[in-house]
């Protein structure tokens, strides 16, 4: 993935996340240790809001698969996959992504 968008792309996330300290490792390691040990996949199942989930067609964290099984998991859920857009389409493809979210918040407005 080492388009010419995909590492403008990555800049800019730098850039937004960037510190002026970088991060203990402690505290590295108890973020990491949160997303190893935290599912709140069941926790879904008691909200009673409306649910979107944004995928990337080109995601290798979080493949585009997931979404027909999460699709089946929770019906009420709806899922959208953006084509050539990778794991940050909220960066890579903000004008589609935002289109999307705005889209979304009017049917439950």
């Amino acid at each position: 993935m080492k388009s010419k968008e995909n590492l403008e792309d990555l800049k800019k996330l730098k850039k937004i996340i960037s510190y002026e300290e970088k991060p203990s490792k402690k505290f590295l390691k108890n973020g990491l240790e949160i997303i190893l040990t935290t599912d709140l996949r069941l926790e879904k199942n008691i909200l009673k809001i409306p649910l979107l989930r944004i995928y990337g067609s080109l995601d290798s964290l979080v493949p585009k698969k997931i979404s027909k099984i999460l699709d089946k998991k929770w019906p009420e859920s709806i899922s959208i996959i953006i084509e050539k857009a990778a794991h940050i389409p909220f960066i890579s493809h903000k004008e589609k992504f935002c289109s999307i979210l705005l889209e979304f918040i009017k049917k439950f407005n």
